[in-house]
């Protein structure tokens, strides 16, 4: 029971978080495209390293680092 209601939180608060992250994104002046391939660099690194987890941590490690600098960019001036 605790598991179902842990995965409608989590579904809830994905589309809030995502358009939060790709707001932040624009405004540090960085495309959306920019964290779609991010995360899609993280998600093949997961399948392609599923065998090897030292490697798919380091990678999602630096994709994770790479999406918190760019969150914490100053906003651009338009």
């Amino acid at each position: 029971m605790a598991l179902i209601i842990l995965l409608v939180v989590m579904i809830i608060l994905l589309l809030p978080s995502l358009a939060l992250t790709i707001r932040r994104f624009r405004d540090a002046g960085v495309s959306w495209m920019v964290y779609v391939a991010l995360v899609l660099i993280g998600i093949a690194s997961v399948l392609i390293f599923s065998n090897n987890s030292a490697v798919s941590s380091v990678v999602t490690g630096l994709v994770s680092t790479a999406m918190i600098i760019i969150e914490l960019l100053p906003t651009k001036a338009d």
